[in-house]
């Protein structure tokens, strides 16, 4: 039997023209972004952690010193099945998904890259809420996050903040 957990959301942050790389890595450096992002997939109630979900290129791009993001429980999605140290690994989102929901100590799921997992992602009916983070300029990306869907709007949008010298502001997105 396959047990999938009854939603996830999206923790990403894209540039105005919604790029979210380049190269493998981030185009930018933002650490109240990073502090922002960190604060939403690390909160859950004592005794309980959040799930991450995040492509074998994402995983990558991590400093070693983060892998696995600390006090969450990670998964890795990869073709081949190779182990990653720290990481549980799955074959496709489905998979991560089922494997995450038998961890008995989850509170929330989160998908956090990159572009081919936030394709997948974004098309599922378990796909409660998007956490944005705007880069309000244009950065030479090569790869994006896909258009959020016509049946979610935006619940709420910070004003917006210099985080070093880069414009930004958080969104939260949930479905109708």
């Amino acid at each position: 039997m396959v047990i999938v957990p009854r939603s996830f959301s999206i923790v990403v942050a894209a540039d105005i023209a919604d790029g979210i790389g380049q190269n493998g890595v981030l185009p930018w450096h933002l650490p109240k972004d990073m502090a922002y992002f960190k604060q939403i997939t690390t909160a859950a109630p004592k005794g309980m952690k959040n799930g991450v979900i995040l492509g074998r290129t994402t995983w990558e791009s991590l400093p070693e010193r983060f892998r696995p993001l600390p006090k969450r429980h990670n998964i890795v999605l990869s073709r081949s099945g190779i182990p990653f140290e720290g990481a549980g690994t799955a074959r496709s989102l489905e998979m991560a998904l089922s494997k995450i929901a038998q961890v008995p100590d989850i509170y929330r799921v989160f998908v956090i890259g990159g572009q081919e997992v936030f394709k997948t992602a974004i098309l599922q009916h378990r796909l409660e809420c998007i956490y944005l983070t705007r880069v309000i300029s244009h950065f030479d990306c090569d790869t994006f996050f896909p258009a959020i869907p016509e049946n979610f709007h935006c619940v709420q949008r910070s004003s917006e903040f210099l985080d070093g010298k880069i414009r930004i502001q958080f969104e939260s997105w949930k479905r109708h």
